[in-house]
């Protein structure tokens, strides 16, 4: 396949769905993978090994002890002005969500 044939493929699958109502993949790194199978210096293989990896690490990094905090604490930085809610520093608010994770881990 030329370059010029696997753009026009993208562009096909691409626009079929996105009528469908699915959404393509907008990270940079994806939109550089599918340019480098474009050019044809990576397989299909390799963009979709790539592309599992990424998914794989977001999920991770969702799930992880610090995002959940992360996601607490600019709750907390939000609602601070609350009576009766005082916030507490980045390393409290960890200890207290692997105290928790510690906990339930026992159940």
């Amino acid at each position: 396949m030329t370059p010029d044939e696997r753009r026009a493929s993208w562009a096909r699958v691409s626009a079929e769905k996105t009528a469908a109502g699915l959404t393509i993949e907008q990270a940079p790194e994806f939109k550089h993978w599918i340019e480098q199978w474009i050019s044809g210096a990576l397989s299909m293989t390799e963009v979709s090994r790539r592309y599992t990896a990424l998914i794989k690490s977001r999920q991770a990094a969702r799930h992880s002890p610090e995002a959940t905090t992360s996601a607490l604490g600019q709750l907390l930085d939000d609602v601070s002005g609350i009576d009766g809610i005082k916030p507490r520093d980045p390393q409290e608010r960890a200890a207290s969500t692997n105290a928790i994770q510690r906990a339930w881990s026992d159940v």
